[in-house]
């Protein structure tokens, strides 16, 4: 069931699957500024287009939940960011 559903202009959507995964993406020629509310727990995340989680550890872009379920991001344009709970990579948000 998708849950937390944004969008900006016509061409950009997200949406997230409560308290497991969310996706933006950006199809607009800009990028999109937005703080999404969402059911994810509070924790830095590795964004899964980008990058990858392997034994704790991440490579390229780390996003943050905070503690009252927002996630503050710009999604570049023609570009989109992914994060689900496997791949929470720190509990204690900074």
């Amino acid at each position: 069931m998708l849950v937390d559903w944004d969008n900006g202009t016509d061409q950009q959507i997200a949406f997230g699957r409560g308290s497991v995964a969310f996706v933006a993406i950006d199809n607009d020629a800009q990028s999109w500024s937005y703080a999404f509310k969402m059911g994810l727990p509070a924790g830095d995340y590795c964004d899964v287009i980008h990058g990858s989680v392997i034994s704790g550890s991440f490579s390229n872009a780390i996003y943050t939940i905070s503690f009252d379920g927002v996630l503050d991001v710009t999604v570049s344009a023609l570009d989109a960011i992914a994060v689900h709970t496997d791949a929470l990579v720190n509990t204690t948000p900074t």
